[in-house]
């Protein structure tokens, strides 16, 4: 019978990973940021990561994810996993607000100061288009829908912007769950 071993996780440093033959780069907590760099790191149809290893590229996620939980482009709370590999939220809100690792100028590689991290709905929508061009095309998108949208349409599009003012000064970017499932939820169309 093999001995059971324990190793530090490579990542946070702190968290015991038990292992019979090979021992884990990460622990259960630091999976996600694990996960994310290697899978960035391996696709070769992605930008350049200039990280010494993909464990230097995945702690810089975890400190990028510990000290601000918030989407760069909306200020939406994001998630992870939590560390029992179960959803935080439901499975719909996780999909669009789970953490993505994004590079804030596209023509950049991974890079300390170029990596952030925002919701995977808005990673999804940017792509590679550059920041600023995203911005315009998201405000093109509200007028379009607002010009030739039903008054249902138009009455979404009002009451979410006077929302985003009303938190812009209040508490932008610290939405509790709840809140920011009903101001979700609140802005979908009618079935």
């Amino acid at each position: 019978m093999s001995k059971i071993k324990i190793a530090k996780c490579r990542i946070c440093n702190a968290n015991d990973v038990e292992y019979i033959t090979k021992p884990s780069f990460s622990c259960n907590e630091c999976l996600p940021y694990w996960n994310r760099a290697d899978s960035i790191w391996s696709n070769k149809r992605r930008a350049d990561v200039f990280f010494i290893h993909r464990v230097h590229f995945a702690r810089h996620i975890k400190e990028l994810y510990d000290k601000d939980k918030t989407c760069k482009y909306s200020g939406f709370m994001l998630y992870k996993l939590n560390i029992d590999g179960t959803l935080p939220i439901e499975q719909w809100i996780y999909d669009l607000f789970k953490f993505s690792v994004e590079r804030y100028d596209s023509d950049k590689p991974y890079v300390p100061g170029n990596t952030i991290l925002c919701a995977n709905v808005f990673n999804l929508m940017k792509n590679n288009t550059e920041k600023d061009n995203f911005i315009r095309l998201v405000i093109n998108l509200l007028e379009h829908q607002y010009s030739v949208g039903d008054e249902n349409t138009k009455y979404r599009i009002e009451a979410f912007s006077e929302k985003v003012i009303q938190l812009k000064e209040e508490k932008r970017g610290k939405l509790t769950e709840a809140e920011m499932e009903k101001l979700i939820t609140d802005n979908l169309p009618d079935e």
